[in-house]
């Protein structure tokens, strides 16, 4: 396998990682995928509110609210795009939470042969009503 097959599968793990963390409120997974000092901004494209937290700012919202499995939403997540290029890459993703259709472009480092989320930018768009 090359490393570019690699990396990718270690980028798709990371990823997974991080879509469990948040589907089933697993903490320490969202902890895992997330860099230490990560951190993300977004916005709701009907209010248009930016939303700024870091990594354990992220956590304390999952770990404070119902889980969509809990509340029986179904888990549309999944991945559109990878692109790597050394140690460095970017992915677009996207994910239902909480009735909510997110879009996040990831960006993503390696360090120490582990690759976490650096930064997350995201867009949400509600459902129509």
């Amino acid at each position: 396998m090359s490393q570019a097959e690699t990396d990718n599968q270690k980028i798709e793990q990371t990823l997974q990682d991080y879509f469990d963390g948040m589907h089933y409120g697993r903490s320490e997974l969202i902890l895992k995928s997330f860099h230490e000092d990560g951190g993300m901004r977004g916005d709701m494209s009907d209010t248009g509110v930016r939303e700024d937290m870091s990594r354990q700012e992220f956590v304390d919202y999952i770990d404070s609210h119902p889980t969509p499995s809990e509340t029986g939403e179904a888990y549309d997540m999944g991945v559109h795009s990878i692109e790597i290029t050394g140690q460095v890459a970017m992915a677009k993703v996207y994910n239902l939470y909480m009735g909510i259709m997110f879009t996040n472009y990831l960006l993503l480092v390696n360090e120490d042969d582990h690759w976490s989320i650096l930064h997350k930018v995201w867009h949400a768009d509600k459902p129509d009503d």
